[in-house]
């Protein structure tokens, strides 16, 4: 298995350098770009909204001398997302970043954050949960957007064809009954998931490998276990074991 990774590129990546060059090339609507706002007192220039990225305090926007607009990156200003709103963009994601290797002989994917595709037309700003802050993170608000399950069912009529297995990575969505809609068989999305319900346990949100002992007991995890398991009790779904990954400091260090 391969891992996925396809809800950005490297800003060094050809189709980006493309995309940035004029806003009528060919692949201009391959990421998302925006003009940006005025500051009504200072007229000073503004990203698009309010949303914080993924990594840090700054903004999940970027400012390109180069088209003169912002592009959205919700984690490292060097990792634009890809604007999955563009069906020749998500063709061309299809052919070269899974059909390439499937081609290859490779059984399947870990799919990265496979529930980031579809974000809100509009890209509203995110609610005020922190005013000390210019940026706000609230990735509720971009995960699992619109067009989230049209996107994945239309991954999966490609993957179907080598008969390759699934298992998608999918944050912020703590409800089993969200969860199971991407997992079950009759829907035919994805394989199975990885839910973060045990990984979140005592989980420091400002240092994602911080070693510190863990305060959570024992009944916290087999609860987060079980809730985990029993999202396969009388259903056509299916799911994981996740205790780790490389956003994580180590189970053993965890546990």
């Amino acid at each position: 298995m391969l891992d996925l990774v396809i809800n950005h590129t490297s800003d060094r990546h050809a189709w980006f350098k493309e995309s940035r060059s004029s806003r009528t090339n060919a692949k201009s609507d391959w990421y998302i770009w925006r003009s940006g706002r005025l500051c009504p007192k200072t007229r000073a220039r503004l990203p698009p909204n309010n949303w914080r990225s993924c990594f840090g305090t700054g903004s999940a926007w970027q400012w390109d001398e180069v088209r003169e607009e912002y592009y959205l990156h919700l984690y490292t200003k060097e990792m634009p997302d890809l604007n999955w709103e563009s069906e020749e963009g998500r063709k061309a994601i299809y052919e070269s970043a899974m059909e390439t290797w499937l081609r290859k002989g490779v059984d399947g994917f870990r799919v990265d954050t496979v529930n980031l595709y579809s974000k809100l037309p509009d890209l509203p700003d995110a609610p005020i949960t922190d005013p000390t802050s210019e940026y706000q993170f609230d990735p509720t608000i971009y995960c699992n957007g619109p067009r989230a399950h049209e996107f994945i069912g239309e991954m999966n009529t490609i993957l179907s064809k080598y008969n390759a297995i699934t298992v998608g990575e999918l944050p912020a969505t703590p409800d089993p009954v969200k969860v199971l809609d991407f997992v079950r068989a009759s829907r035919k999305q994805l394989s199975m998931v990885f839910q973060f319900d045990i990984v979140e346990l005592d989980a420091n949100v400002s240092d994602s490998f911080d070693i510190t002992f863990p305060t959570y007991t024992l009944s916290h995890f087999k609860a987060a276990v079980a809730k985990t398991q029993r999202l396969i009790q009388g259903t056509d779904g299916w799911t994981t074991v996740f205790l780790e990954s490389h956003d994580l400091a180590s189970s053993v260090s965890r546990l």
